[in-house]
């Protein structure tokens, strides 16, 4: 396993590490040596004072990200249930989609079989019709004798 050697305020430090993890490594390495630049080394504050409060800043961003991270789940999880309710909502209504035309197909069928018996009681009162004046003049034509 290779081993990394780092001086971080004079120390120095030998680090193991994992080929695949070397460049994540030096990426951690060069943000501590940053985050400690932003403390002053002026010799009143002792090392283990310094990497402390790194420490501690550290662990602040962590925090902070940690809670938006959170808020952010928080608010994946509010949109998939809303996006789940709208799922539901699109099947009911596709749903009754299908039943309302289903229903208008029936009802055309309804209304051509309507249609088909009107057509037919019509035709029978035109010939009743016809029947009648037959009958009427018949009954003209011999009261007229």
């Amino acid at each position: 396993m290779p081993i990394l050697k780092v001086n971080i305020l004079g120390l120095h430090v030998e680090i193991n590490y994992e080929e695949k993890e070397y460049k994540k490594l030096i990426y951690l390495v060069d943000n501590f040596k940053e985050r400690l630049s932003e403390f002053p080394i002026d010799g009143k504050h002792s090392n283990y004072k310094l990497m402390f409060l790194a420490s501690l800043k550290a662990e602040d961003e962590i925090y902070d990200k940690n809670n938006e991270l959170l808020n952010i789940i928080k608010k994946d999880i509010i949109i998939k249930n809303k996006i789940n309710q709208n799922e539901k909502m699109i099947q009911k209504l596709n749903d009754e989609i299908i039943s309302l035309k289903n229903d208008i197909y029936q009802l055309n069928l309804n209304n051509s079989s309507y249609k088909d018996q009107n057509s037919i009681a019509f035709n029978e009162i035109n010939k009743i019709e016809i029947l009648l004046k037959t009958i009427q003049m018949k009954i003209e034509k011999s009261i007229n004798q």
